[in-house]
């Protein structure tokens, strides 16, 4: 199964005989799931269905979808609120005084809601096959954004493998350090020891001995290493398996930044903070991909 990403962008254009339109949709990364309709007067009816059509398809994006639509013809037929007009008309007599100068009807019919245009039924054929042809329409835009997500959504998972690779190299190059780190972190204890107990017989030896099994535990970074590689692999699994796996691989770069963290802060050794450092670099690049995956 395919990784999609959250962002895309589809177009689709068709025509009928009295009329034509257009469908734009375009998605970005969202945490959850958000569908945002721009739709003609008189087609809100579509709405519950294109809506069902897509909740089918996504899982996760915030989708802007703008419907336009042009009659074939160039007669539109406009209603007149003539109701509205004479309101108009009396507030401007009310309100004109002695102002010279008179107000034209053109001005009046400019006013919003005075002129309308009468809703496309019977010239342009039977409405219901007009709603289908659209909604016939929106799936076709809605397979093309699904393809446009699974194209990019194919080229972050080549990123996410790639990354994930470079990420298990440094947590092998931190294990290979760390054991060579930890023999010479003893080495550099048992002789200080050496120094204070030669130094002062009176020293509790069982208290010294607690003191550096702490220290020494305190320097120990294997298990670190051990829970990395099992992150690794889990994010290995996710990406070549596929499908909606966005917050999972989200969660996994939290736990494995805590670990190239706690690393650091571990480390005795410049050799391995840098290589800690390093980690932490390629699992915020990995972090800032995931966050397109859906």
């Amino acid at each position: 199964m395919a990784i999609c990403s959250m962002t895309g962008f589809a177009r689709i254009e068709d025509s009928a005989p009295a009329f034509d339109w257009v469908w734009e949709a375009r998605s970005v990364n969202a945490r959850g799931i958000d569908f945002r309709f721009s739709l003609p007067q008189g087609l809100d009816a579509i709405e519950a269905e294109i809506r069902k059509v897509a909740a089918e398809r996504f899982a996760r994006g915030n989708f802007s979808v703008t419907l336009r639509i042009r009659r074939a013809d160039t007669i539109v037929r406009h209603r007149i609120d003539r109701e509205m007009l004479e309101q108009m008309m009396q507030l401007v007599e009310e309100y004109r005084g002695d102002a010279d100068g008179e107000i034209r009807i053109e001005s009046l019919l400019g006013i919003r809601g005075v002129v309308e245009p009468l809703p496309d039924d019977g010239d342009s054929g039977d409405v219901s096959d007009r709603n289908a042809r659209i909604v016939d329409g929106f799936v076709r835009l809605a397979d093309a954004l699904l393809d446009s997500r699974r194209e990019e959504g194919a080229h972050l998972q080549r990123i996410a493998a790639g990354l994930l690779d470079e990420i298990a190299r440094l947590t092998a190059e931190a294990s290979r350090i760390a054991p060579v780190r930890l023999e010479e972190r003893h080495a550099m204890l048992r002789q200080r020891l050496g120094e204070l107990l030669s130094g002062d017989s009176q020293m509790q030896e069982d208290r010294i001995a607690q003191e550096v099994a702490l220290i020494v535990a305190r320097g120990d970074v294997r298990e670190e290493i051990d829970r990395l590689d099992a992150h690794v692999q889990a994010a290995s699994a996710l990406v070549d398996g596929g499908g909606t796996v966005g917050r999972r691989l989200d969660f996994l770069c939290q736990e494995m930044n805590r670990e190239a963290n706690t690393l650091c802060s571990k480390s005795s050794s410049l050799e391995l903070t840098q290589t800690g450092l390093d980690l932490k670099l390629a699992i915020e690049r990995l972090r800032e991909q995931i966050q397109n995956i859906e």
